[in-house]
């Protein structure tokens, strides 16, 4: 014996394996062999368990945010709706365009627009999906950026149509600039990032529901303002300091 602890960290949820027979493979082994199964998400741990015969322990420790909490007051005024993530299938841009479109043929003469944020192989496909649907005038491309920053302060809420996700960071980052957020409740994350006091979780793929969210939180300037609080609040809990302390109390055991 070795006195050696294997730990394994997942970093992708438990359905994703990018038909990769090894990862398969490999998240078998570690359920039987690893000490202690590391994971993103309560979801996945739930995930692990419901699949698999886990003899490790298995926790989830989120990922911290890269970004201190803002103290810069709400832009409440703002009429940007931003989306961050890179331009291919998973993170659903496609989806987002086609409930921006339905959003806009509501409100046609809203000051409202669309920032996308990110580079990626559908860039093409997803900007001649814009023009397509008419909607090319109130949607703005912007290519992946180490100034990410600027665009969470200016903007009034964040929304997020991924297939599915880890634990979609962007997620994590809006919360840290008081962003209120609308999101796909998809697997896995979001549902433990928002909470009804900070943001709309949206049934995956309900477009009609996505887009009455949209109407309504861009409407209502004091329900911005209210989720933004509570943003602030809830995003510590992603704080380094205390990751990092879940991870030493993980180690010291």
């Amino acid at each position: 014996m070795t006195g050696i602890k294997l730990f394994v960290w997942e970093h992708f949820n438990f359905t994703v394996s990018l038909n990769k027979k090894m990862r398969v493979y490999l998240r078998k082994f570690a359920a039987r062999f690893a000490d202690t199964i590391i994971v993103l998400t309560q979801k996945d741990v739930e995930l692990w368990k419901t699949n698999l015969k886990v003899r490790a322990k298995i926790i989830s420790i989120n990922n911290p945010s890269p970004f201190p909490i803002s103290n810069n007051k709400y832009k409440e005024e703002s009429t940007t709706v931003i989306a961050v993530g890179r331009l291919k299938y998973q993170k659903g841009f496609d989806r987002l365009l086609k409930i921006w479109s339905d959003f806009k043929r509501i409100r046609p003469n809203g000051l409202w627009k669309l920032q996308i944020i990110g580079s990626g192989p559908e860039a093409d496909k997803l900007k001649e999906q814009s023009m397509r649907l008419g909607i090319g005038s109130s949607v703005e491309w912007i290519e992946n950026t180490a100034h990410i920053k600027r665009y969470y302060e200016n903007a009034a809420f964040l929304a997020m149509t991924s297939r599915f996700e880890g634990l979609p960071m962007t997620l994590i980052e809006a919360q840290s600039f008081g962003l209120p957020i609308i999101a796909y409740d998809c697997l896995t994350g979001p549902g433990e990032v928002i909470s009804k006091k900070s943001g709309f979780l949206i049934r995956n793929g309900d477009d009609d529901e996505f887009v009455d969210k949209l109407l309504l939180l861009s409407q209502d300037s004091s329900l911005r303002n209210r989720f933004s609080y509570s943003a602030r609040e809830e995003v510590t809990k992603f704080s380094v300091r205390n990751i990092v302390m879940q991870w030493l109390s993980l180690l010291a055991k």
